[in-house]
């Protein structure tokens, strides 16, 4: 029979200690021989003296002496014909001395001419759960069960808190490496072993360097093939954090943001904390990768919980499911008038009997590909007096079973499981997990990873319903301009005009190049429809434009002939292009936002929001206290500050009243002042909000 030999076996340190309760806790049954030519004896079991002492097939050589010692010992263990070996010991390249970097050259070449895997140096081991070997010499959790999560750390000290937390998210685990300084057996080496495993559906690693980009590119791209899914945890991202991973391992990560964006664009979800790790790789392992066609609904008892998981979701632009119109009704019918139904839903009234049927709809709705329930009191035991929260989660699952999509129930505050919840977390198509912040951000990274994050397309006819909704409550731009002008703001030069002809004509008015947008009222975002062209210079260029606009409003279903587009012509103005928002909140008031305009709008960059009304020179207090000052000359800062007054007043004033948001967007600086080239105007409905764009 096979077993391990252990060189440097000793009573003191952990080492030996942990590695043997750990073999022994995950069912390891082959031989174990401890080596030691100085001790008879460790923890009750005989010692022998040498390698040569060993009377059987050593599977596995463990090595946890210094380091001159330690090449000796997998000199001798390659003699012996072992192909595997654990190098715990440290005192090699990682402390940067030539003696040092010496002593692993050799171990690496020993390795290379004898095709030995060799594990460290300078880790605490590994374990392939599977086979019922767990070789790790540190405390790590013994309520880890076999399952599809791979684990790959660079850091030894952080493995065991790593498991523990993949174990509280319900993972169970396959393979486990502590590479360390990964002289023959590195970050790519491990990532590609995983990958190739049919038991590995989740590899996760937590990585402090990078050896190699083109080879751990490969092996990422090889097991994305057969539908491995990777969870990056990237260490050394400040400058401290550098030199303390450059003194573990030898090797730093590139800068930070560029290491991301490279994983990124390979499909790794790049993480922040152990524990997004652990409820991503969960999440990942019974789920796999989410489509934004179909987004997730938020279902709770609570209504508090359910406005928590839906700013969560938000926060992280997670896709959300709407509810078609069949799913709506059988839900109005089973809740009481008045409230409210869409995403979230709160369904803590009605019968046991009644909020089943309701899970059971909406699970099986085509927008929802997947439940998420906040859960808001602490986690339900067996009890009694807790059936009713057991019965919630228990319609929630039933109902999920019968339409095949995934549950997810997630506290909203941290807290360990109760028996419960442990016997519900190790159903196949449940995720249990502590902290609904989190679990929203490991979403984000399961509809992120294959390039599936996005908005949802929507049909030619629902969009046209769509706007044709919205047309009584939103301004046309060409209404819009009108209403700015009287409040004494500043316009692009602009004429509204039914089709190519008339824009052709009223170009010869003002001076080129020129922009054309649709004029259509009820279109909150041309952008996004096909409504803006720019730069045009002559006739054939604007009727080129309108043609096309014409043509992407059918297309979009905001139009259903080019009879039915009108479109404004503007004078191309150029300067740098900023956005205002003033909202008009039904509990703060109204306030007055600022952030990059344009086309990058939708990044979101806010430089700052103001509430109104404000004192005089206000303004020029927060442009110079914010990024702006460095971004803009004086006169480009003083035309800001120009339309910010103008913009703040107005709104606050009769000029607005009734109106709830006042979009400029852009507004373009130039050296005669600030001009807005683009204006939304939302108008109150039945005295609500109607701020929904």
């Amino acid at each position: 029979m096979s077993g391990i030999a252990v060189v440097g076996a000793s009573e003191s340190g952990i080492w030996t200690l942990w590695l043997l309760r750990n073999l022994q806790a995950y069912g390891y049954r082959g031989d174990i021989w401890l080596i030691n030519p100085g001790r008879k004896e460790v923890f009750g079991q005989p010692c022998l003296a040498s390698i040569d002492q060993v009377r059987g097939d050593i599977s596995l050589g463990v090595v946890i002496t210094s380091p001159g010692r330690a090449v000796e010992a997998c000199a001798e263990f390659a003699a012996r014909g072992v192909r595997e070996i654990l190098l715990i010991s440290n005192g090699f390249r990682e402390t940067g001395t030539p003696e040092g970097i010496a002593a692993e050259a050799r171990l690496a070449e020993i390795c290379k001419q004898n095709g030995i895997r060799l594990v460290g140096p300078n880790c605490v081991g590994f374990a392939r759960f599977h086979e019922g070997l767990c070789a790790i010499a540190e405390p790590i959790s013994h309520s880890m069960r076999p399952g599809n999560v791979s684990l790959i750390s660079n850091s030894g000290a952080l493995l065991s808190g790593l498991l523990y937390s993949l174990t509280l998210d319900g993972a169970g685990l396959d393979v486990c490496y502590s590479i360390g300084n990964g002289t023959a057996f590195d970050l790519a080496d491990a990532i590609e072993h995983a990958g190739t495993r049919e038991t590995t559906k989740v590899v996760c690693a937590l990585v402090e360097a990078i050896p190699s980009k083109q080879r751990l590119a490969a092996a990422i791209r090889s097991g994305r093939e057969r539908g491995c899914e990777y969870v990056f945890l990237l260490l050394g991202q400040s400058e401290s954090a550098k030199a303390i991973a450059a003194s573990h391992t030898g090797a730093v990560l590139g800068e930070g943001r560029l290491t991301r964006a490279w994983l990124e664009s390979e499909g790794v979800a790049v993480v922040s904390s152990v524990v997004e790790l652990s409820h991503t790789a969960a999440l990942m392992s019974k789920i796999g990768p989410m489509h934004a066609e179909r987004g997730v609904m938020v279902v709770s008892g609570s209504g508090g919980a359910c406005g928590l998981g839906i700013d969560a979701l938000v926060r992280e632009g997670v896709p959300l499911a709407c509810l078609s119109e069949p799913t709506v009704e059988v839900v109005r019918k089973l809740l009481p008038v008045g409230a409210f139904i869409g995403n979230p839903l709160d369904i803590i009234t009605g019968t046991p009997e009644e909020r089943a049927v309701i899970c059971r709809h909406i699970s099986a709705d085509p927008g929802v590909g997947l439940l998420l329930e906040p859960f808001a009191v602490v986690w339900p035991d067996d009890s009694e007096v807790r059936l009713r929260h057991r019965e919630f989660i228990d319609f929630a699952a039933a109902a999920v079973a019968e339409n095949g999509i995934p549950y997810v129930v997630s506290s909203t505050f941290p807290g360990p499981l109760t028996g419960h919840m442990e016997a519900v977390q190790a159903r196949p198509d449940i995720v249990v997990q502590a902290g609904v912040e989190v679990t929203a951000r490991a979403l984000r990274h399961l509809y992120q990873t294959r390039g599936l994050l996005g908005r949802k397309e929507k049909s030619a006819d629902h969009a046209h319903k769509n706007a044709s909704d919205q047309s009584g409550l939103t301004i046309g731009e060409a209404e819009g301009r009108v209403i700015l002008e009287r409040a004494g703001m500043r316009v692009v030069p602009g004429v509204h005009a039914q089709n190519a002809e008339e824009v052709i004509a009223a170009a010869k008015t003002m001076r080129g190049p020129w922009v054309v947008k649709i004029g259509n009222s009820g279109i909150a975002h041309k952008g996004r429809v096909g409504g803006v062209q720019v730069g045009l210079c002559n006739e054939d260029e604007l009727r080129e434009a309108c043609r096309s606009i014409a043509d992407s409003a059918i297309r979009h279903g905001v139009a259903q002939s080019a009879g039915e587009v009108s479109y404004l012509l503007q004078q191309m103005v150029i300067g740098p292009e900023m956005l205002m928002a003033a909202i008009r909140d039904p509990i703060v008031g109204p306030s007055l936002t600022v952030g990059i305009g344009g086309w990058a709008a939708e990044a979101g960059h806010i430089f700052f929001t103001v509430p109104l009304p404000v004192e005089a020179n206000a303004f020029a207090g927060h442009v110079a206290g914010s990024a702006l000052a460095g971004l803009l000359n004086e006169r480009q800062s003083g035309a800001l500050i120009e339309v910010l007054e103008a913009v703040g007043t107005a709104f606050v004033g009769d000029a607005m009243a009734g109106f709830d948001v006042l979009e400029c967007n852009p507004v373009i600086l130039t050296e005669q002042g600030g001009v807005v080239a683009d204006v939304l105007i939302l108008r109150t409905a039945a005295g609500k909000s109607t701020v929904s764009h």
